[in-house]
């Protein structure tokens, strides 16, 4: 009779045990979540950084820019331009207006790049373009700006004292 017993418990069960399915089970969906966020998290990150990548200090296409009108310097070697992004219609409206100094001849679309850009303010900051601005001497400009709507629509006003060129000075006048 203890030769029967022997035989009984030596043979594996043919169902596991409901507690081992269960953690089977648990494990294989602990598995696929951790996955699954840890998938939709990288997926994010790459996003936000190819956003900020691509995206960074340019927040408007270039076919947005409207250009209010460009200054010669006295020598005819450099120009002052200056352009305004607006729009953004009803729900979130901006307006930002920038001022490039770049040389009289060179491909115009520089005047987009950061490093030519003098000034950036709201709308307001340089009301009249033709009153505002003007060319003091060949290597100086002068801008009249109103700090006090200057800032509206930006989240930094950039008024550099000079320009990409080293020689042409900048100065501002409230």
């Amino acid at each position: 009779m203890s030769d029967r017993i022997v035989a009984f418990t030596n043979v594996e069960p043919i169902i596991p045990s409901l507690t081992n399915l269960v953690l089977g089970w648990w494990r294989r969906m602990r598995r696929f979540i951790i996955n699954f966020l840890t998938g939709i998290g990288t997926i994010s990150v790459v996003g936000l950084g190819l956003f900020l990548l691509i995206g960074r200090n340019r927040p408007f296409a270039e076919d947005h820019f409207s250009v209010v009108g460009a200054l010669s310097s006295p020598d005819s070697q450099h120009q002052a331009i200056m352009f305004v992004a607006a729009g953004g219609g009803g729900i979130s409206p901006y307006c930002v207006s920038y001022i490039s100094v770049i040389k009289l001849g060179s491909d115009f679309s520089r005047a987009f790049n950061e490093r030519n850009q003098v000034l950036v303010s709201g709308c307001d900051g340089v009301s009249d373009w033709n009153n505002d601005v003007s060319w003091t001497s060949n290597s100086e400009l002068l801008i009249k700006v109103n700090l006090n709507v200057g800032v509206r629509d930006v989240s930094n006003m950039l008024l550099r004292g000079h320009a990409a060129d080293p020689a042409i000075r900048i100065r501002y006048k409230q």
